[in-house]
């Protein structure tokens, strides 16, 4: 089996993952789990999002999309990190415990 190496880098989801680690760098202080969570969210984002974007404003350069890979993956792994974030500040059980008591 032969691997060319310009397809594997033209593929979104390298740059994207380059982008996702890199954007590491803005979510400090987090654990190693939600890093690789949020590495992997960039990636996928950069895999899906990226190629149907290019589509979107009509790039046809392999150059400008990766580069559209690469922000997505970073700016997905951010979105990934926020959301987790979010999650992790939620007080699920108060909200829970403060509806059930309104309903009843």
């Amino acid at each position: 089996m032969d691997v060319d190496p310009q397809k594997f880098i033209a593929h979104p989801l390298v740059p994207g993952i380059v982008g996702a680690l890199i954007g590491l760098r803005f979510a400090p202080g987090v654990a190693w789990l939600e890093r690789v969570t949020n590495v992997i969210a960039g990636g996928a984002c950069a895999a899906y999002v990226a190629p149907a974007a290019g589509e979107i404003f009509k790039l046809t350069s392999i150059s400008m999309l990766g580069f559209l890979s690469f922000f997505v993956g970073m700016f997905g792994m951010s979105i990934a990190a926020a959301l987790m974030q979010g999650v992790r500040d939620l007080k699920l059980a108060e909200i829970i415990s403060g509806w059930l008591s309104r309903r009843g």
